[in-house]
C-alpha cells in the first residue's frame, strides 16, 4: 500500500562500528595498561598494596589482582 521512500535498506557507512585494534580486549574495561604497568613497577620496588592503591587511585583489590596475576601467569593481565 504505502512504500517507504528515501529510507536505505542497509546502514550508512558512518553508523557501522569502526575496526577494533588488535588489543581491543583490554580497552574500556578494568585498569588501563599504564596503571597496570605502574602497579607492577611499584610491586617490584616493594611498596605496600595500600600505598600503591592510593598512588594509582584504584582499589586495593585491583592491586592484589595484578600481584596475583604476576605470580600465577608472569604477566599483569590474565591470559584469555
Amino acid at each position: 500500500m504505502y512504500a517507504a521512500v528515501g529510507i536505505p535498506t542497509r546502514p550508512r557507512q558512518r553508523d557501522l562500528a569502526p575496526p577494533q585494534p588488535p588489543n581491543a580486549i583490554y580497552l574500556g574495561r578494568g585498569l588501563s595498561t599504564r596503571t597496570r604497568n605502574n602497579i607492577k613497577r611499584f610491586l617490584d620496588f616493594g611498596w605496600y598494596l595500600d600505598a600503591i592503591a592510593a598512588r594509582e587511585r584504584c582499589s586495593r583489590h585491583a592491586v592484589s589482582n595484578v600481584a596475583e596475576n604476576l605470580e600465577k601467569f608472569g604477566n599483569v593481565c590474565r591470559p584469555l
